[in-house]
């Protein structure tokens, strides 16, 4: 019965997965995340919209396992969609459970014109200076909604639709001291705003309509986080506080952006068991990025980790700080449920900042965890807006 839920809930959640923009593609753990920024999610505490697949690895002969996931799935931004995911994995030992390999190809395609290709890899060069080299690259092509430049046009504005394609590779090198994480950071991408209908035309007149770009960036982390027992927390592992900040930049010579740009963002999470079962978690998440970045790179606001009321995108601008906090509560076996609040913004350089700009979020969501996967559910309400997730891991 524990696997039928599971299986269910996976077709669900794999189109709430494959809506959301790429903002991260880095392994955590046994999670792979096909979300892609800077920020590298194996320095902060929990992943955001992945997990391990629910079928038995296959070993091989080298050591290694090899795991594969088919699911349909539907959403209101992808319709019915199918996806697959191939995980090949191998560890230094049967004892020692430290990953020399982890390897995942992600492909999903719907009805509507929507697909995402992904590879994301992972490789342990030192067991003794713990050092990792991951690389991946991503082809995605995504309908989706504009409804304005400012965040006036995004608040009273209709949407319209364009289709957003997305051409990426990145590298990353990072060497972990106890609790404290450097990385190394490059990649290149080419965004494309294409099919625009006649109102995403004129909202778009005076941008360009596609960005070819080049970065390098350094990244430091913070982690300090205590095993609990699984009765006396929600999740039986994290206490304590993790925190990240990356800066990236952009060379003219390297891409077609008027001079040079760059970008800075920040995380903080922190997590504190309060009574038995319970887990009170707190994001805090800020991106700034110079007055010439081109409109599609600049930050977003909404999607399934953060400002969950508001549909990703909808909310853009060079400046976004927002601030959550989550409690959760395991109720019986592997079912638990959350409420949140929180507040953010996102404006461009031409936005003066006011009280009235601070768009609340709230919501409720519920919880499965079956072995180390966790399911999840989430209804997010905000300023006139809703939002209805589907998703596997934890928000943050």
């Amino acid at each position: 019965m524990r696997s039928l839920v599971a299986t269910m809930f996976l077709l669900l959640s794999t189109g709430g997965l494959s809506a959301q923009h790429l903002e991260q593609q880095v392994i955590n753990g046994d999670t792979l995340t096909y979300h892609y920024t800077p920020i590298d999610q194996s320095i902060t505490p929990q992943g955001g919209s992945s997990g391990r697949s629910i079928l038995e690895p296959i070993p091989l002969g080298n050591g290694g396992t090899i795991a594969f996931t088919v699911a349909p799935a539907y959403s209101n931004e992808t319709s019915l969609l199918l996806a697959a995911q191939a995980q090949y994995l191998k560890y230094a030992t049967t004892a020692d459970r430290s990953k020399l390999c982890d390897i995942s190809i992600y492909g999903s395609a719907s009805i509507i014109g929507y697909y995402n290709i992904t590879l994301a890899a992972d490789h342990l060069v030192s067991q003794k200076l713990n050092q990792h080299i991951s690389y991946g690259a991503t082809i995605l092509s995504e309908p989706t909604r504009v409804w304005g430049i400012s965040f006036l046009e995004a608040l009273m504005g209709n949407d319209h639709r364009y289709t957003e394609k997305e051409y990426s590779a990145w590298a990353r090198y990072t060497i972990t001291f106890k609790i404290i994480t450097l990385g190394l950071y490059a990649d290149y991408r080419y965004l494309d705003a294409t099919n625009l209908d006649t109102g995403a035309l004129e909202i778009f007149k005076n941008n360009i309509l596609n960005t070819s770009t080049a970065g390098i960036g350094a990244s430091i982390a913070y982690r300090k986080l205590r095993a609990e027992a699984l009765a006396d927390s929600y999740e039986g592992g994290n206490r304590g506080i993790s925190t990240s900040v990356e800066a990236i930049y952009r060379p003219e010579l390297l891409s077609n952006i008027n001079g040079d740009a760059w970008s800075l963002r920040a995380i903080v999470n922190y997590y504190q068991p309060l009574w038995r079962g319970s887990m009170l978690a707190f994001d805090i998440y800020g991106e700034h990025h110079s007055a010439n970045t081109p409109w599609l790179l600049t930050a977003e606001l909404g999607g399934n980790s953060r400002m969950r009321g508001y549909y990703a995108g909808r909310f853009r601008g060079n400046n976004l700080l927002s601030a959550q906090v989550e409690l959760r509560q395991r109720l019986w076996r592997g079912i638990g449920i959350v409420a949140w609040g929180g507040a953010g913004t996102a404006l461009s350089t031409d936005d003066n900042f006011s009280w009235s700009k601070v768009l609340p979020t709230y919501g409720l969501g519920l919880r499965y965890k079956y072995d180390r996967l966790t399911l999840r559910a989430d209804i997010g309400f905000g300023r006139n807006s809703y939002n209805i997730l589907f998703g596997l891991g934890e928000a943050f």
